[in-house]
């Protein structure tokens, strides 16, 4: 049977995938030495920086699902897109769905909140940030996917607080950081909301 084992040593069954599989630690560690545009960029950015620019982008809400959005890619790998437009499969996108669903489940978070627009936005407008940051802002003007007004959806300062470029030990810390921000965010709040002097 196919399978993949994590840096933790959990054997991941590619044809019998489950939440107990994934931990937060492993999913940092991949993802921080996954490249972004098959390593061809200028700079090498890596999707674990990626989604936490997402995840800052999005609101607190869809923090959790923006941080996670691209995770399934620990097992995939980053695809491009437009080799993704040559080789998208019925299999692929089931593969994809089902690993995105044990990770939902294993951080509760709403499958759907993955792929909401919200989060697509957010993951769209953090690659006009890396396409700016990589070539400079006259490509917003032979770009017109770069000039689209809903990205102003969301506060670009949330952004400034990421680095342009950081390593993948860096970029693992920050993954691993925001993750903890989020969660004990979400802990305190419904600490609150369950307490008897709640409004």
């Amino acid at each position: 049977m196919p399978h993949l084992t994590t840096r933790s040593g959990l054997e991941i069954e590619l044809t019998d995938i489950r939440p107990a599989h994934f931990r937060i630690e492993d999913i940092a560690y991949a993802l921080a030495g996954e490249r972004r545009y098959a390593a061809n960029a200028p700079l090498r950015f890596n999707v674990a920086h990626h989604s936490v620019i997402v995840s800052l982008l999005c609101p607190p809400a869809l923090a959790l699902a923006g941080l996670l959005h691209d995770a399934a890619e620990m097992l995939t790998g980053d695809i491009p897109k437009p080799v993704k437009g040559l080789i998208a499969s019925a299999a692929l996108e089931h593969l994809v769905g089902q690993i995105d669903a044990a990770i939902a489940e294993r951080f509760g978070v709403d499958p759907k909140q993955l792929k909401s627009p919200i989060v697509k936005i957010a993951d769209r407008k953090a690659w006009r940030w890396e396409q700016v940051s990589m070539y400079g802002p006259d490509i917003l003007l032979h770009d017109e996917r770069l000039r689209e007004s809903q990205w102003d959806t969301f506060d670009d300062q949330a952004v400034a607080r990421v680095p342009l470029v950081a390593s993948d030990l860096e970029s693992e810390y920050m993954f691993l950081q925001r993750f903890r921000a989020i969660v004990d965010r979400d802990k305190k709040q419904n600490e609150l909301d369950a307490s008897p002097f709640a409004s």
